[in-house]
């Protein structure tokens, strides 16, 4: 059946023989599997989003054993080439996942490539512990990149590893030229510990673009901080902090004391 599908190139039918021959091929014969499906993309046969559903069909299909056999198959590929890109984009829509499709995400990191850097910070997203496959200090560095995706994509990841060291990483990405990217980082903010977030703020709020102050404050009141200001507000050590924050708020906002529940 591999042979038949190496003569096919009508886009349809290997598309249909790629699917049905993973329900039926052993381990043994995975990597002419996966050797043919990149030969079909480079020849226009197939396209990137045709690859990601076969390889998305083949990890569910046969889980760990798949996961070993694209980790040696991606070992041979030129790190630009589009089937990674179909590669890892099949990988983030799997059902299944395992620490070896994890390594691949980390793998692949090593690159400038932003749909490249993209995917693979995607991918790892997925895992439950984060910090047991990347040091946090990789992810921040992401955070410097050229291309917003990949700040967006870092971000994300960086969510499911909180942590109130990142606070002053995130302050020049409430100056980014990306809309998207000021808002997550301000989103990202306010699920930081409450009083690490009040200490910061003071600070946060002197930066030069108004945007980034705009969205910051936006989601100071949609995330409900702006009423627990008001909680904190009695506590002593915190006092000068807050009264930082609402002179900022009265002076450029008109927001009050008084208006707690604004």
């Amino acid at each position: 059946m591999l042979k038949t599908l190496t003569k096919e190139n009508n886009q349809n039918a290997v598309f249909v023989g790629f699917l049905s021959i993973s329900k039926l091929i052993d381990e043994t014969h995975f990597l002419i599997f996966l050797y043919i499906l990149e030969e079909k993309l480079e020849k226009n046969i197939l396209n990137l989003k045709a690859v990601s559903l076969i390889i998305t069909d083949f990890i569910d299909r046969h889980k760990r054993k798949a996961s070993l056999a694209i980790y040696d198959f991606m070992k041979n590929i030129d790190v630009f080439k589009p089937c990674r890109l179909a590669l890892l984009d099949g990988i983030y829509y799997a059902k299944y996942f395992d620490e070896i499709l994890v390594e691949i995400a980390k793998k692949s990191l090593d690159t400038d490539n932003s749909e490249i850097l993209t995917k693979a910070l995607k991918i790892l997203s997925k895992a439950e512990r984060i910090d047991e496959f990347i040091k946090l200090e990789e992810i921040l560095t992401f955070l410097k990149h050229p291309s917003w995706i990949v700040k967006l994509s870092a971000l994300k990841l960086l969510e499911k590893n909180l942590s109130p060291e990142i606070a002053d990483y995130l302050i020049p990405l409430l100056e980014d030229k990306n809309a998207l990217v000021r808002k997550y980082t301000a989103k990202i903010i306010f699920k930081l510990p409450d009083e690490v977030v009040i200490r910061k703020l003071p600070n946060l709020l002197k930066i030069k673009d108004v945007y980034g102050r705009d969205t910051l404050v936006e989601k100071l009141l949609i995330s409900g901080f702006w009423d627990k200001l008001k909680e904190y507000s009695l506590k002593i050590e915190l006092k000068e902090d807050i009264e930082k924050i609402m002179q900022f708020l009265k002076l450029n906002y008109n927001m009050k004391e008084d208006q707690w529940t604004y």
